[in-house]
């Protein structure tokens, strides 16, 4: 029998204890419970690790091995998410990212958010700050777009002096307008595939006319009215009743 004494640890002025943790009697049951513990934890840190492996080699085999990242700081997020920011793990999957990167030979180059403002910066030039909540980019040009799909696309109009060094990134305008040009063209393309080219009106001028819904092939063309029968209507004999009566009026 082994007795736990109770109260606080005694301790000196300073709040050592006056005897060590690892001189304390354990129980055999207390070593099990810990073992379980490290254990499970063990199971868990491996399982995100091969699923943080698995998400990186699939980004690579899609996008390539040529990466603009931001500089973020991760503890600034367990600040901001606490223990939630433990279920996606963005820490294991940059690692992860890195890892892979190098292994393919390829580029992982951190750009800081002092100067880039990808999270804020529309195509058009405009910068406008949001809030953490805010996950959808309106801007009064007429843009709107996914905010994180949006950062993505203006992270490939960075440019770096010295790709070492985080701060030394810039958006190049140059570039900023050949996206923009692109993203202008294909919602173009866009509208362009709703409308269909009718003739000429008395003026000579060209006249767009909406297409139907089976030109556009959205969904089958319905189908025509069918002329309503003429002349006297049938009548039912004598004794047969709506349930046993079929009637064709086509």
């Amino acid at each position: 029998m082994v007795q736990v004494p109770g109260g606080a640890r005694a301790a000196n002025t300073r709040g050592i204890p006056a005897r060590a943790y690892r001189k304390d009697t354990l129980t055999s049951g207390y070593r099990k419970t810990r073992a379980g513990k490290a254990a499970l934890q063990a199971s868990t840190a491996a399982r995100k690790d091969h699923a943080a492996r698995q998400i990186a080699a699939g980004l690579v085999g899609v996008h390539g091995n040529r990466w603009v990242t931001e500089d973020v700081t991760i503890a600034a997020w367990q600040r901001v998410w606490g223990k939630r920011l433990q279920v996606t793990t963005p820490g294991r999957i940059l690692a992860a990212l890195e890892h892979e990167i190098t292994a393919t030979s390829g580029t992982l180059a951190r750009a800081g958010t002092k100067d880039t403002w990808l999270s804020q910066r529309c195509l058009c030039g405009h910068r406008r700050k949001k809030p953490l909540n805010q996950r959808w980019h309106s801007c009064p040009c007429g843009i709107e777009a996914d905010r994180d799909v949006l950062a993505a696309a203006l992270a490939t109009t960075i440019t770096f002096t010295d790709p070492t060094k985080p701060s030394t990134a810039r958006v190049d305008h140059t570039l900023l307008g050949v996206l923009a040009r692109r993203v202008a063209a294909q919602q173009e393309g866009q509208v362009r595939s709703t409308i269909t080219l009718a003739p000429p009106g008395g003026d000579g001028s060209p006249r767009y006319m909406p297409r139907t819904s089976a030109e556009r092939n959205d969904s089958p063309g319905q189908p025509r009215n069918r002329r309503t029968p003429t002349g006297p209507p049938r009548r039912r004999r004598k004794g047969q009743t709506a349930r046993d009566t079929h009637v064709s009026e086509f």
